[in-house]
């Protein structure tokens, strides 16, 4: 499904391929790719307000010698949202899994999620809080949300997705596709998460050389090790936590993925 390929082009950061994805599945006339998808990668990591993105995705039409923006589909606040999702798991993949960009990621994610179609709830500010605090005590360790804190922000937006697709008598469309890319946030945390508990065991594992013999060796030595866990969890079943997702929540997440 779309938060596997999601995923997966995560984990082989083929940007190109992701613009293609992107332009599938908004129905998007115009292919996006090469220094377009860049730019585009670019205005994400700025923080582009999302109508600017979506108009810079759907593209300029010429007329009489002055652009037009092509007219917006009637859905294109939700596709803008999820194009702005896709992108920027694209540019941010490198970030995520370094420790020492926590706090960034942390940003990215609120920017995000601050984006999506349907409003946050109010564990919003607690989240900054919370974030915020974990920052002061370890700014070299935190990777992600807060588990917990990140946890009652899922709940709370599948129990807003339910009750949206009651009232609307059904539909589903929207309510799966919110709870898929929130899915994929929480699986993102977590792998962050591991990644980045692996590497500070690794490096503490292995013999420090003294400063005599320059702190270089000891730096390559950790980032060795860094790529090392990154190709191992870029592994990792992905489909199988997904659906494992499907079937039975956040949940069934198994715990052996943090260990």
């Amino acid at each position: 499904d779309d938060v596997t390929i999601l995923l997966s082009l995560f984990v082989t950061r083929d940007l190109v391929a992701v613009g293609e994805m992107v332009r599938t599945a908004t129905g998007l006339s115009c292919h996006v790719q090469g220094e377009a998808l860049n730019k585009l990668a670019d205005m994400i990591a700025e923080g582009t307000d999302v109508k600017q993105l979506s108009r810079a995705v759907l593209g300029c039409e010429s007329a009489g010698g002055q652009g037009v923006v092509s007219p917006l589909k009637a859905s294109s606040t939700r596709e803008s949202a999820r194009i702005q999702c896709v992108y920027s798991l694209a540019r941010d993949g490198k970030l995520i899994s370094s420790s020492q960009d926590g706090e960034r990621f942390n940003k990215w994610l609120l920017h995000v999620m601050g984006n999506a179609p349907i409003p946050l709830p109010n564990v919003l500010p607690q989240l900054l809080e919370e974030s915020a605090k974990m920052a002061c005590m370890e700014r070299s360790k935190v990777v992600g949300l807060p588990l917990a804190a990140l946890k009652n922000l899922l709940e709370a937006r599948e129990a807003e997705a339910c009750e949206g697709k009651e009232a609307a008598g059904g539909g589903s469309s929207k309510g799966k596709s919110t709870g898929a890319i929130l899915a994929a946030y929480y699986l993102l945390s977590r792998r962050s998460q591991w990644i980045s508990k692996q590497v500070e065991s690794g490096t503490r594992r292995r013999q420090i050389p003294p400063r005599s013999l320059g702190i270089r060796r000891a730096q390559d030595e950790r980032g060795a090790v860094g790529a090392e866990m990154e190709a191992l969890v870029a592994m990792l079943p992905l489909k199988l936590y997904l659906q494992e997702i499907e079937r039975g929540g956040y949940q069934a997440i198994q715990p052996q993925f943090l260990q």
